[in-house]
């Protein structure tokens, strides 16, 4: 596994026997440092997997297909979209606020002036995803990963309908797309499309036997018992908003 930091988001690069996979091209303006993570590595590049439609996810994947010749990957709820030219579901109106406090803490950066031609067309919630790339095989749910061995696709639906992780077992090795960030030390996304499908979400990953998870925000998260750090963690958050809440009001 490589990590690349990105514009908007992280991208990974997951390497096979002979072959690459990179998950999460958020910017055009990315590609170039990708091509440079790539080429250290020495494998090439069979398939571009954006874990969701979220355009700082999703703004460069186009221009990796191109450089790469590679086939973008989609999970079988954002196939699905691209195919219908339905638009995704949007997160719920009232967790937007949270979205301008994540990307505070990213440094607010500013879309390139290559990016911006995009906006609109692709990963906007009012926009339909036509993606102009080739499209490799839909990514379903328990599937494995063609040409990645020990990697599973799972069906992580709450902060986007369509949201993928990707799993290998042996390695204990989870990449959360923006299922799992990483901006108070490892937490679930404020940012959210359904709250009873995050909460199976949830359930489901808390399950498994993480030892590194890679974020689509913030820095990689290692260690043991991971997933009931994070699920510790945000208890621990949500007691002190409730605690600030309560002083607030008796003050």
């Amino acid at each position: 596994m490589t990590t690349v930091p990105g514009r908007y988001c992280n991208s990974h690069i997951i390497e096979g026997s002979g072959a690459l996979a990179l998950v999460d091209v958020g910017s055009r303006e990315d590609v170039e440092w990708l091509e440079k993570a790539v080429a250290a590595i020495g494998k090439p590049v069979r398939w571009v997997i954006p874990t969701h439609l979220h355009f700082d996810h999703v703004l460069g994947v186009e221009e990796a297909c191109r450089v790469f010749s590679a086939r973008l990957c989609l999970g079988e709820v954002a196939r699905a979209c691209v195919a219908s030219g339905r638009r995704p579901r949007p997160v719920k109106l009232g967790c937007v606020p949270h979205f301008f406090s994540g990307w505070l803490w990213q440094g607010l950066p500013l879309f390139s002036r290559r990016d911006l031609r995009l906006v609109g067309r692709v990963g906007s919630p009012l926009g339909r995803n036509h993606l102009r790339c080739p499209m490799g095989p839909v990514l379903g749910d328990g599937q494995p990963l063609p040409d990645l061995d020990g990697w599973t696709v799972l069906a992580t639906p709450g902060h986007a309908e369509e949201s993928i992780c990707l799993w290998h077992q042996t390695a204990g090795f989870l990449v959360s797309g923006d299922t799992v960030v990483n901006f108070r030390g490892g937490e679930w996304n404020n940012l959210v499309t359904d709250e009873n499908d995050y909460q199976k979400t949830r359930a489901r990953l808390l399950g498994l036997k993480v030892r590194a998870v890679f974020p689509g925000h913030g820095p990689n998260i290692v260690g043991n018992n991971l997933m009931e750090r994070i699920r510790l963690n945000n208890k621990k958050t949500a007691q002190s908003a409730k605690t600030s809440t309560a002083q607030h009001i008796v003050i």
